[in-house]
């Protein structure tokens, strides 16, 4: 970023300057906390330009970026000041009449710029659609929008942390995913993929004789079936099914209703392809 003047731009949240620190008052300030907050400030004044808040600044006005008291960030402004960074202005009329700001020369422009670049690298680096990488899948990608309530906001960030997604953007394309599914369901006949889990007594005459004939029905619908006894009378049989929904549908309904089953479960979904990947 070496350009003279910055252009407009916005700041996320977690890249405004760090909240006001409390600092002993008469706590000397280690030459390495003095640089580390020069350089802070230069940064400060750099973004509050940029955002057009303000161009001149005084001591005081820092200390709500920067957590120092106003007569050490006025030292570390005349640092700042000597070495061609920051000029002093002086206001000749009205309430703040003699009153010392400081504002950043062109070298400072510059500098602020550079530092505040390599601070939030990770942030200002071109993001998808700002650069010519053929290997991107920016044709692919949508963005959106969206409003919310405040509260319902934090409680859908509250259960994405709760399932360990990685971004909102993840969460968000299940959510369109299973409603996509659901749509499909409702409003007629749809390539469908998914699991019937049945619980049933194994030494049930009807229920062995139902799943041998379904089977062989099937055979074009059910994938595969994996079977765990868990018990002297009680198992647990999943079949994973591929093929028209309604087929599928039927094909559970008759299973999970047989005399024997004492409890059934159909899990329905689209395959990948119809899911937008």
């Amino acid at each position: 970023m070496n350009r003279a003047a910055p252009a407009r731009f916005s700041v996320p949240d977690k890249m405004r300057p760090p909240a006001k620190r409390k600092q002993s008052k008469d706590r000397p300030v280690r030459p390495s906390a003095a640089l580390a907050a020069t350089d802070e400030i230069l940064q400060v004044m750099y973004w509050l330009r940029g955002e057009e808040i303000a161009r001149e600044v005084a001591p005081d006005d820092l200390t709500k970026w920067v957590g120092l008291k106003a007569r050490r960030i006025e030292a570390l402004l005349l640092r700042l000041l000597r070495a061609r960074l920051v000029e002093r202005v002086i206001i000749d009329s009205g309430p703040e009449e003699g009153r010392p700001r400081f504002r950043l020369t062109s070298e400072g422009v510059r500098e602020g710029g550079r530092r505040f670049a390599e601070e939030f690298t990770d942030f200002t680096r071109p993001r998808h659609f700002e650069h010519s990488d053929r290997n991107c899948d920016c044709d692919d990608v949508s963005r959106f929008s969206i409003s919310l309530k405040k509260s319902l906001f934090r409680q859908f960030d509250e259960m994405l942390r709760d399932k360990g997604y990685e971004n909102r953007s993840l969460a968000v394309a299940d959510m369109m995913r299973d409603q996509l599914v659901e749509h499909w369901r409702g409003a007629g006949e749809f390539e469908a993929v998914g699991t019937i889990m049945l619980a049933f007594d194994p030494h049930h005459p009807q229920i062995r004789n139902l799943l041998a004939k379904v089977q062989e029905k099937y055979l074009e619908t059910i994938v595969s079936t994996l079977r765990v006894q868990d018990g002297p009378r009680s198992c647990l049989e999943v079949l994973v099914v591929r093929g028209k929904a309604s087929a599928i549908k039927a094909l559970a309904d008759r299973l999970i209703g047989a005399k024997g089953v004492k409890h059934g479960k159909l899990s329905i979904t689209a395959p990948q392809e119809n899911l937008g990947g």
